[in-house]
């Protein structure tokens, strides 16, 4: 399993990082990678990604994560199942 995460303030860094330690005591394989240094290509090779982020302003992404975002929405599809959403933080934006 891989969690990306995308942060400012490193609140969702932290948050991958617990995330990641509750998923390896139940004896997953999980690896924690932030956004910025990972390519929307390198998803391909990957069975279960979940992704933990920040957002700002009407919900843009972190400056870090951006170049991540701007490749994931440049691609035609990107071939994948959502299974859950996990929203934390302010409650005025609606998916």
């Amino acid at each position: 399993m891989l969690i990306l995460f995308g942060t400012v303030t490193g609140n969702a860094e932290s948050l991958a990082q617990r995330t990641a330690e509750v998923i390896a005591r139940r004896g997953f394989d999980v690896r924690v990678k932030d956004m910025a240094h990972y390519t929307v290509d390198a998803l391909s090779q990957e069975s279960c990604v979940v992704i933990i982020t920040s957002t700002y302003g009407n919900g843009e992404p972190p400056d870090d994560a951006a170049p991540f975002w701007a490749g994931s929405r440049a691609k035609r599809r990107l071939e994948f199942t959502w299974d859950k959403i996990f929203r934390p933080g302010a409650g005025q934006f609606h998916l």
